[in-house]
């Protein structure tokens, strides 16, 4: 029976560490190849990549151009969303007349620019922090008279940042901690890590992806909703930065001795080998470094 199809989806290709790009290309060669490199592209792999042109540097600018350039490929251009489309958006989850009759709606397409996640964060913000409240029918509208001047953040980062502001302690330190171990880690892991109590963890986690900063990645797993809210966390907690790069100082150690045994382990067996082949196997015991032979 034929294999079944497989997805893989790079999001954020802007984001991607060297490496990562490194295996993807591989990857991809050998799904043009033939024979027995021809493996990816027999199982019935489509590769999907998403990337912010404007946010990547000139490497990914060069692997997002190799990607348009392959046989076969498909880029898609997405723009910012119309005056029209954040309207739409705005009224998915709102009620569109409140906003329109106190002027916030205009404010909200002039600071949104067209950028979906910025509506989205905007509209939790102003709930959150009271501006806007729930009606009978499920939907937000304004709390009262808009505010003079208007509390609308400006941009992506403000507007983060002044929602992590407003989380409580323990939400608080689950969010370093997750921060810090590169945005996913197990629920007991994370529990474990920050030292809080049952209960304690519970509410700080419920708070969390209530407020949709967080939520759970397969069965065990949790993740931040956006890799943006990941590096607003490390921005606003100096908890979270001073995590993560203890674990970029752990991951480097740990690449370190990696390759260091490796190293060890391949000089025995090139001995072996060699030795085998003249039929004389032969196991050695290295000295340590402050042996001195006696002449």
């Amino acid at each position: 029976r034929a294999p079944a199809p497989v997805l893989l989806v790079v999001d954020y290709l802007q984001w991607a560490a060297p490496v990562t790009r490194t295996v993807l290309a591989r990857v991809l060669r050998q799904s043009e190849g033939t024979g027995r490199t021809d493996r990816v592209r027999s199982s019935g792999c489509l590769f999907a990549f998403t990337v912010r042109t404007e946010a990547a540097d000139r490497e990914v600018r060069e692997t997002v151009r190799a990607l348009r350039d392959r046989s076969g490929s498909l880029a898609l251009e997405l723009g910012p969303l119309s005056d029209d489309e954040v309207r739409e958006l705005v009224a998915l989850s709102a009620h569109l007349e409140t906003f329109e009759s106190d002027g916030a709606l205009s404010r909200i397409l002039t600071l949104a620019a067209g950028s979906p996640l910025y509506v989205i964060e905007l509209l939790r913000t102003l709930a959150e922090t009271g501006v806007l409240v729930t009606n009978a029918d499920g939907q937000l509208q304004l709390a009262g008279p808009l505010p003079d001047p208007l509390p609308f953040p400006t941009g992506m980062r403000e507007l983060l940042e002044t929602r992590l502001r407003a989380l409580p302690d323990a939400a608080v330190t689950i969010a370093a901690h997750l921060a810090g171990a590169r945005g996913r880690a197990g629920v007991d892991e994370l529990r474990d890590s920050t030292g809080l109590s049952a209960a304690d963890f519970s509410r700080g986690l419920g708070t969390l992806i209530d407020r949709v900063i967080l939520g759970r990645v397969g069965p065990a797993d949790l993740a931040f909703a956006h890799e943006e809210v990941r590096r607003a966390v490390v921005r606003v907690y100096p908890l979270a930065a001073d995590l993560e790069a203890e674990t970029a100082r752990r991951r480097r150690r740990e690449r370190r001795f990696g390759w260091a045994a490796m190293g060890l382990a391949i000089v025995p067996i090139a001995v072996a080998v060699l030795d085998g082949e003249l039929g004389q196997l032969q196991y050695f015991t290295l000295p340590a470094k402050n042996d001195r032979s006696e002449s």
